[in-house]
């Protein structure tokens, strides 16, 4: 995958703690809303037990993928140094916060 940004922005973009805030809301987002999904949602019984286990600390969990996170083309095809941990929207950010707990973490 090409990037617009350079490595050591999108490395300064991770270790932002504007940036990091806004995964961890995103997290406890997610989770939230997993919690309430409908049972019959498939794997919603694995699903819910990592959801409450976010909800207590999502800070651990945006820990895990605020790289992956970084490493989005939402951010990566960004050419503003430094690149702005508000550039993009909060459904945005919550599409790519998912994405990177379904592809790793939620991937069953």
């Amino acid at each position: 995958m090409a990037f617009t940004a350079h490595y050591v922005d999108l490395s300064t973009l991770a270790q932002s703690s504007i940036f990091g805030n806004r995964v961890t809301a995103a997290v406890a987002n997610y989770a939230k809303y997993i919690i309430g999904e409908d049972p019959a949602t498939a794997f919603h019984t694995s699903r819910a037990a990592w959801a409450k286990g976010a909800a207590i600390s999502p800070s651990a969990t945006a820990s895990q993928i605020l790289y992956l996170c970084a490493l989005d083309p939402a951010y990566a095809s960004q050419a503003t140094v430094p690149i702005d941990p508000n550039s993009v929207n909060d459904t945005t950010l919550d599409t790519v916060v998912q994405t990177a707990i379904n592809t790793t973490i939620l991937k069953f």
